[in-house]
């Protein structure tokens, strides 16, 4: 995984997971993508470009994925979070959410 990132970007900030728990404020709203940056680098250019991602999915091998949690998972909440996105056109309000969320707001 390490030598994929830093295919698509030797430069990056890499934090490391346990279970998938990163502390919130060390990846979300950080300020260090430079998408002048990012232009420059043939292999994200590839990514970005229109036919010319290979899907995860294909790529790996992933066919299915299975959700699992000791809390429920509640869809009127994950429908709320979405509506916001197309509210506001991009993450932001994911983004607000995840971190009033992570402290300790609803």
């Amino acid at each position: 995984v390490r030598a994929v990132l830093r295919r698509f970007n030797p430069n990056a900030r890499i934090v490391e997971a346990a279970w998938g728990r990163v502390e919130p404020r060390s990846v979300l709203d950080t300020g260090l993508f430079d998408m002048e940056l990012a232009a420059r680098n043939p292999e994200w250019l590839k990514e970005a470009r229109v036919g010319e991602h290979k899907p995860e999915t294909a790529e790996y091998g992933i066919s299915s994925v299975t959700y699992r949690c000791r809390r429920p998972f509640d869809v009127e909440r994950f429908e709320e979070l979405t509506a916001r996105w197309a509210e506001d056109g991009a993450f932001i309000g994911a983004i607000d959410a995840i971190k009033s969320e992570a402290e300790g707001g609803e």
